[in-house]
């Protein structure tokens, strides 16, 4: 199927806002969450995969309810801290 890739898109996509993200409109495969007027959450797409990076707690929330829905089969995770 030769639009699979787009209809996984919109899917992933339609997901990520109801779950309170907001899609950039400079760049749209970038989505942010804030709380408070804060950013805690940012999530980029490409094809099939995604980047996920925030506050720890929130993060591993979201991952958990994506992997609910979605049963993904593995997470890479890496810890680093910003300096600067």
């Amino acid at each position: 199927m030769s639009n699979a890739p787009r209809l996984w898109w919109e899917e992933y996509s339609q997901t990520l806002i109801s779950l309170g993200f907001v899609q950039s409109t400079l760049m749209p495969a970038l989505f942010f969450f804030h709380m408070e007027d804060c950013l805690v959450g940012l999530i980029a797409l490409h094809v099939d995969d995604a980047l996920m990076a925030g506050a720890t707690e929130f993060m591993m929330e979201i991952q958990s309810k994506l992997q609910e829905k979605y049963g993904f089969g593995t997470w890479d995770r890496h810890e680093f801290r910003f300096i600067g």
